[in-house]
């Protein structure tokens, strides 16, 4: 790819406070924009995907989810955008395929003051991620950023 990317890490060994943390995407676990796509294109699909810059040069997709998780997860990540409580509701409305995704913060201070955006997920066969360095809140800046993509998509 001609962009810097990699596809993320956990640590190995964490103590028993750095696994709680890293279960739920803090702590010491690193991922990129790209890698988040990824991962919401395999919930998409039903199988690990791989990105690709050149038309008809797909790289092979990784071997099939169980139906289960897959149906789960894009469950999930559907009811984001529908649940009334979710947090991406402001993507119900837009036209064309609906939107599923996941939205997040990571801290990045001692005291979790401050934190990075995140929005992943997919439309039909697209998917995408937004980061926002230092942005807060997902909810209120990664969405919208998301709205804005979409809705200039046909």
């Amino acid at each position: 790819m001609p962009v810097d990317s990699f596809s993320g890490s956990v640590p190995a060994d964490p103590n028993e406070g750095e696994l709680g943390q890293d279960s739920i995407g803090q702590g010491k676990v690193l991922l990129s924009p790209l890698a988040a796509a990824a991962m919401a294109g395999a919930a998409q699909s039903g199988r690990p995907i791989a990105p690709s810059l050149v038309v008809g040069k797909q790289a092979s997709a990784g071997p099939a989810l169980p139906a289960t998780t897959a149906k789960a997860l894009q469950g999930m990540m559907r009811s984001v955008i529908t649940d009334p409580r979710g947090t991406a509701t402001a993507l119900a409305g837009l036209p064309g395929a609906p939107v599923s995704g996941k939205t997040g913060t990571a801290q990045y201070t001692p005291d979790t003051k401050q934190a990075h955006a995140w929005f992943t997920g997919y439309r039909g066969d697209l998917a995408f991620a937004v980061f926002v360095y230092g942005g807060q809140s997902s909810k209120t800046v990664g969405v919208p950023i998301a709205k804005t993509f979409l809705a200039a998509l046909p």
